[in-house]
Order: structure tokens, then C-alpha cells, then sequence
């Protein structure tokens, strides 16, 4: 949590460069980790502040391994700075931005029916999980 923080700093609250300094971590490991936490980082400061096109084209400029990670990263601190009882909206939406390769619109639909289940009652997620593209249903516990 902290490096996230740091790395928000040293990229002075800007996303893009935050990505090249993830790009810059050697072990594919821990730059998959750092890019997902520090990407939460930004959904959770930026939310509101940053359109969600901007972000997409950010996430899809990073080197491929990290992209999913971006975009799935933003989503859960989207998720983690919304209002309360309607965390999942912003980050709906954002699943649904153009420009997002399958296996980021996956990350990004896997991270939010994931949160549905860490944020609500079981009842309550399952009304929500219904909102959910149809090739993403299968991840709701009914």
C-alpha cells in the first residue's frame, strides 16, 4: 500500500507516468502486483476527475502484461472510493468503456463481480450481479 502511495507521488498524480514507472520493474511478479495496486491507487484519488476514455488509452498503452492489471486495478479503487451503496456503479461503467482488449474488459468484469461479494450481503450482490453482461453471469454465486 505504501510503495502505491509513493509511486502516486513520484508521478505526481499523473496515471501515465505512474505506468512507465511500473514498466520499469524487472520482475514480471512484482510489477504485476505494483501495477495493480498502484492503478487502485488512481481509481480511488481520480475518481470523478479522470474520464474513463483516458484511462482505457492509458491501461492499453502499457506493455501488454501489465494491461489487464491496470485496468482491473482502477476498477477495484473505483469500487474502493465510491459512494456508499453505489460503489459498483462507477466501476460498471467503466467495465464498459471502448478501447478494451478481451482479457481487460475480463479483468475489469472479474474484479467488479468480485467486489459485488467483498462490499454487499450475498442477497444484495446477487440483485447486482443480474446488471452484469451476460458472458460475465457465471461468475455470480447465485
Amino acid at each position: 500500500h505504501q510503495l502505491n502511495t509513493v509511486v502516486a507521488k513520484l508521478a505526481k498524480n499523473d496515471l501515465q507516468s505512474a505506468v512507465r514507472m511500473v514498466e520499469k520493474i524487472r520482475d514480471k511478479e512484482y510489477a504485476l502486483l505494483a501495477m495493480d495496486g498502484v492503478a487502485s491507487q488512481f481509481g480511488a484519488t481520480l475518481r470523478g476527475k479522470i474520464d474513463a476514455q483516458a484511462v482505457v488509452s492509458i491501461c492499453m498503452k502499457a506493455q501488454q502484461q501489465l494491461r489487464p492489471g491496470c485496468v482491473s486495478g482502477f476498477a477495484s479503487g473505483l469500487t474502493e472510493g465510491g459512494k456508499p451503496d453505489e460503489e459498483y456503479e462507477a466501476t460498471a461503467r467503466f467495465c464498459v468503456t471502448p478501447g478494451m482488449g478481451n482479457s481487460e474488459q475480463d479483468a475489469c468484469f472479474t474484479t467488479l463481480v468480485s467486489s459485488l461479494y467483498s462490499w454487499y450481503t450475498k442477497d444484495k450482490a446477487n440483485q447486482l450481479c443480474v446488471r452484469v453482461p451476460e458472458e460475465y453471469k457465471t461468475l455470480c454465486r447465485n
